[in-house]
């Protein structure tokens, strides 16, 4: 298999699964949604035909991830682009949610909240429901990588050169 899917498939499956899962697990659940936010665009970037550091692509990056990854409840969600507008880029950008979005851990949901069903308006979003399901979309964009239906390219500057090579 190509140097640059390997490199990836590590990448994704040490960052986007386990120290994600790892800070849920310490109790960090509100940095785990910044690093998903992030995530779902990235894993967009893998599966499309421009470079990673190409401009202007955030918006269609994590869109495609949804739609290509992500179980239905996530694409009826980003219906005009709210999960992107409302998570992704406040998340990312601000690093706090919208006021249309909860975000919540098990420990601390309060009872009658359900992962991605609204409450008085707002999506209640669950940190470790959430990191389940974007492990599932890494899991299986790795089965895509491994299948040949993902194009292997470049990394980004300094990726290669950070990531642990897989052995």
């Amino acid at each position: 298999m190509n140097k640059e899917l390997e490199e990836l498939k590590y990448f994704v499956q040490h960052y986007f699964v386990n120290e994600i899962e790892r800070l849920n697990k310490n109790e960090f659940g509100y940095f785990s949604f910044v690093l998903i936010a992030q995530a779902i665009e990235i894993l967009g970037a893998v599966l499309d035909d421009k470079p990673f550091r190409a401009k202007n692509q955030s918006r269609k990056r994590f869109d495609l991830a949804i739609k290509a990854l992500f179980d239905v409840r996530y694409q009826r969600l980003n219906y005009k682009g709210w999960l992107y507008e409302n998570f992704r880029c406040n998340m990312s950008h601000l690093f706090m949610p919208s006021n249309a979005i909860i975000l919540t851990t098990r420990e601390e949901v309060e009872d009658g909240m359900v992962h991605l069903e609204k409450k008085d308006n707002t999506v209640v979003f669950i940190a470790e429901d959430f990191q389940y399901d974007l492990k599932k979309a890494c899991k299986y964009l790795v089965k895509k990588i491994d299948k040949g239906q993902v194009k292997p390219k470049k990394l980004g500057i300094g990726l290669s050169n950070y990531v642990k090579k897989p052995s």
